[in-house]
């Protein structure tokens, strides 16, 4: 079983017709995961800011602080609008 027949199918475009801000995620996890990083970069690059805030709250929880939890409010931050720049990217240059 390969790991892409295990991802879950996007709602948001089944119902309206096309992609939510986090369609290709999934996907470029699974190229993260198999060591092609180019690949994941090009089908949604506000992965790494978003696998830099998983690790930045892994760490909160295990070491919570008060300097983690601002670090960690900056990253969600920089990483909802890097979210968004390329989905808006997407929306504009793709479609």
């Amino acid at each position: 079983m390969r790991l892409e027949d295990l991802m879950l199918p996007c709602f948001f475009k089944q119902l309206i017709g096309f992609d939510c801000i986090g369609c290709g995620m999934q996907r470029a996890l699974a190229f993260i995961l198999r060591g092609d990083f180019y690949s994941a970069l090009q089908i949604y690059p506000a992965i790494y800011p978003f696998l830099v805030l998983v690790v930045g709250v892994v760490t909160q929880v295990l070491r919570p602080g008060e300097k983690i939890a601002r670090f960690n409010i900056r990253l969600a931050i920089f990483t909802a609008i890097s979210m968004t720049i390329f989905y808006i990217y997407k929306l504009t240059f793709i479609f």
